[in-house]
């Protein structure tokens, strides 16, 4: 009995962009689309939104059938989860970022386990790096949680913790509301987080416990930087996966590919192809260099130079042999 909820009420001010953050295109899904994929897997249609006044339409144009919340004040984190509360009674309670989309199935299933063990607390994922500059630092006592101390009050000791907060939590909704009221805002930006509840729990004998995730999943974008590193990061997985069945990539850094795309063995792929949502390449085929192909299912061909669009009516269609060429 799990609910999702994605925060996304952020204003994408450090974004810096006509377009908010969370609608970026990663490799041919939004970014809040691959949040939202995610979210589907553990709690199928059980899936809430908070958003601010800007964002709400577009959201529930892309997301029928979810629950959507706006959260008026923006006030921190926890006033996010308060202003969904109604949502989450007699329910327990994922939370997921709106523009952190790397995070895989098996690190949610991973953090599930380990609340099933331990019902009465909460779980959260923690990650660790190298580099922990600008993240939450986690405290713990064994395998339990007992305050995350952010980097503006962390002591010189403290920064040198390289264990980090994802945000990513699981907590039954009447733990979660029973004590999110004790959050204080008494900090520089007036703003309630919700990571102080792991220190108010650890008080009262119901600390936390935690997971450790991988630190590239639970990257965000903050910044168009952001979204280029993280870009680079999901090609690259992207590409793996397709090598470690049977296909040569000549020269992988110029190739872009999709979220889907489905290449089968014994394919070669020559340098600067883009691969667009929608495309399965049957076995045996070579992609000459400059291709750019879209919408297309069950290619059995040698393109070469050749933009390959077919409408989005006839993507079933299958190619006969053939090659295109350009003067």
């Amino acid at each position: 009995n799990i609910t999702t909820v994605i925060l996304a009420a952020g204003k994408s001010s450090r974004f810096k962009n006509n377009t908010s953050k969370i609608f970026q295109d990663l490799c041919g899904l939004s970014i809040i689309e691959h949040v939202y994929q995610l979210a589907k897997k553990i709690s199928k249609n059980k899936i809430l939104f908070v958003c601010n006044k800007d964002n709400i339409s577009e959201l529930k144009k892309k997301f029928i059938g979810c629950s959507f919340v706006i959260q008026k004040n923006q006030k921190g984190t926890a006033d996010a989860i308060l202003s969904a509360k109604k949502y989450l009674l007699h329910t327990n309670a994922l939370v997921l970022f709106g523009d952190v989309p790397l995070i895989t199935y098996a690190s949610i299933k991973k953090l599930i386990n380990n609340f099933s063990k331990n019902k009465l607390r909460g779980s959260m994922i923690a990650f660790k790096t190298d580099e922990p500059f600008g993240y939450g630092r986690v405290k713990t006592q064994g395998n339990f949680v007992t305050s995350i101390v952010e980097e503006l009050n962390a002591s010189v000791k403290e920064k040198n913790i390289n264990l980090c907060n994802s945000g990513v939590m699981l907590c039954s909704s009447k733990l979660l509301f029973t004590h999110i009221a004790k959050i204080s805002n008494k900090n520089t930006k007036k703003e309630k987080y919700l990571p102080d509840i792991f220190h108010i729990l650890h008080n009262i004998d119901k600390s936390f416990t935690y997971v450790l995730s991988k630190e590239d999943e639970m990257l965000g974008v903050n910044s168009i930087k952001d979204l280029i590193k993280i870009d680079k990061i999901y090609q690259k997985k992207i590409k793996d996966r397709i090598i470690n069945k049977g296909v040569i990539i000549i020269e992988p850094d110029t190739v872009r590919l999709s979220f889907d795309t489905i290449v089968k063995r014994g394919v070669t792929i020559e340098p600067f192809v883009f691969i667009k949502r929608g495309v399965i390449i049957e076995a045996k085929v070579t992609i000459k260099s400059h291709s750019v192909i879209k919408s297309c299912i069950g290619i059995k061909i040698c393109i070469s130079r050749f933009y390959v669009k077919i409408a989005e009516s006839f993507c079933k269609l299958y190619i006969s042999p053939c090659v295109f060429t350009t003067s």
